[in-house]
């Protein structure tokens, strides 16, 4: 690799990981305890935004993002294929990041101050690119905090493994993502990491002007990490549950280096393999400790 390439693919892998460790964080000074029939167990405040959906089985979290992935798939290609309707597109991901960005602003701000900045920041990182990861730090943290507390953890292993196998579909099989990626590229819409001026991709999955990485990527990785946190916070203290969290990043973290450094530069490849067998490898570990 190219010393400019192994920057970007650096800051990349740095951006990942602050990512996981600013979630796990929003999410450690948001739960609390109570107790239902004696038995502990773990709260979240309503978000910036509202209220979280409310389930009644344990799965039903699983087949609502696995619906929304499907549905969305479907209709951002229908809306790539019809150029006079793209501008929904456009729309519908502004709204979408303001909404998660709202979330994470809102631990911070007032509900209406948090929405009022997230809706300048993200009209501001289309006019400026060089804001483009400013907003993405705050999208997946935000979403941490909407789904994590819906997850179980058995559930969410499920969910890694088959957005796995989509992933590996939707990129050797089909490739509609990789047109997905090329499409949002030239919009300037790109839902992910960029290192760079946005601009057509030309051939890679890290791109050959620049490292790019999908937000699909950050937030399952994220998700699972917040998830674990949860489940080990029963068990254990609350600051060796942050820290067993913490781990199961790292190997995340350390998946992302791996398919960086042993990947071509002129593939795509899905991520999400890679780093659903780093964040189980990392689990299994933790169980070591």
């Amino acid at each position: 690799m190219k010393k400019e390439k192994n920057k970007s693919i650096f800051v990349i892998i740095t951006l990942f990981l602050f990512i996981h460790l600013f979630g796990l964080a929003l999410l450690a000074s948001e739960i609390s305890f109570t107790f239902v029939d004696d038995e502990p167990t773990i709260a979240y405040p309503q978000t910036a935004i509202g209220e979280r959906p409310e389930f009644q089985q344990t799965y039903d979290p699983l087949w609502f993002i696995l619906l929304g992935v499907g549905l969305g798939t479907l209709l951002l290609l229908g809306l790539m294929r019809t150029k006079k309707l793209r501008f929904v597109w456009k729309y519908w991901y502004a709204l979408a990041i303001i909404m998660a960005s709202t979330i994470t602003l809102g631990v911070f701000l007032p509900s209406l101050v948090a929405f009022l900045l997230a809706s300048l920041l993200v009209l501001a990182k289309f006019k400026y690119w060089q804001l483009h990861n400013v907003v993405e730090l705050l999208i997946y943290p935000g979403l941490a905090l909407l789904l994590v507390p819906l997850f179980t953890l058995p559930v969410v292993v499920i969910l890694l493994l088959v957005i796995s196998v989509y992933d590996m579909y939707a990129v050797w099989k089909s490739k509609h993502m990789v047109l997905l990626a090329k499409e949002s590229m030239k919009q300037n819409i790109f839902p992910g990491l960029v290192i760079g001026k946005p601009q057509p991709l030309v051939s890679s999955k890290s791109g050959k002007k620049k490292a790019i990485l999908g937000g699909g990527d950050v937030l399952f990785t994220l998700l699972f990490s917040g998830v674990a946190f949860n489940h080990y916070v029963l068990l254990t203290s609350f600051s060796q549950a942050f820290f067993l969290a913490i781990i199961v990043s790292v190997f995340a973290t350390l998946g992302l280096v791996a398919l960086y450094l042993l990947g071509s530069q002129k593939k795509f490849y899905p991520a999400m393999p890679f780093l659903t067998v780093s964040c189980l490898l990392g689990f299994a570990f933790t169980l070591l400790l």
